[in-house]
């Protein structure tokens, strides 16, 4: 529990034949919604986080709604639970999985789902919900951007596409020649890396990175902002 949000489960894509139960923090700004609904935004959490209740009131603050769920089959104090969904292996540790036993189709089905969940709240204005990620939640964020068009706007924050390009030892030891078959590299970059879907993004994006940010370095941080064909804005 947390203090002023609701905290609860509510349905992810489903795993090995069940459906699973995706942990989450939910709260509205105070006082009255204006016309039309609280604009709103889902927050994914970066590579070993969960779901942030201080996150949701940062956005309450600014007068948002704010979900803010966990991505890797935990709850916040990191026990799993019943019916959760695939953890995240290293980087690309479920690679010889089937598709949909691999962590990152869930965490971008689990995004959707909370999109359509806030959708559901008679407080929430359905036509602005916005999708903030951080680190693996901004690579989330930026595949998201490209197969959920309900989206009125994403900020993907260090997290991008064409980790197959970077030459950041961390991201390049996982692809061909030292990692991967053929096949899983081909696989990775048309279904998994944000590359293959940033084309399709249709909602004004605003992009924040740092120089410093030894993970995502700005090379492919800036190919992958350059892929869409929408309103784009850059923050450091």
């Amino acid at each position: 529990p947390a203090p002023g949000m609701r905290s609860f489960f509510y349905e992810g894509a489903d795993y090995t034949g069940q459906p699973t139960w995706v942990f989450a923090y939910y709260a509205a700004p105070e006082g009255k919604a204006p016309a039309g609904g609280w604009p709103a935004v889902v927050c994914a959490h970066g590579g070993g986080g969960t779901a942030y209740p201080d996150w949701v009131k940062q956005w309450n603050a600014h007068g948002y709604a704010a979900i803010s769920m966990d991505l890797e089959g935990h709850l916040p104090d990191t026990r799993s639970h019943k019916n959760a969904g695939p953890a995240r292996i290293d980087w690309f540790g479920d690679r010889a999985l089937p598709d949909k036993e691999q962590w990152f189709y869930h965490a971008v089905a689990d995004v959707m789902r909370a999109n359509s969940l806030l959708q559901s709240f008679k407080e929430i204005n359905p036509k602005k919900i916005g999708l903030a990620g951080i680190s693996w939640g901004g690579t989330i964020a930026a595949a998201t951007a490209g197969v959920d068009s309900r989206f009125a706007f994403v900020v993907p924050i260090y997290g991008c596409g064409f980790f197959h390009q970077s030459d950041n030892p961390g991201l390049a030891q996982w692809f061909p020649p030292t990692n991967m078959t053929e096949q899983q590299y081909q696989d990775y970059r048309t279904k998994w890396d944000p590359s293959a879907h940033l084309p399709h993004a249709k909602m004004p994006m605003y992009w924040v990175n740092g120089s410093n940010d030894g993970t995502f370095p700005m090379d492919i941080f800036q190919r992958s902002a350059r892929l869409i064909s929408s309103v784009r804005t850059r923050g450091s």
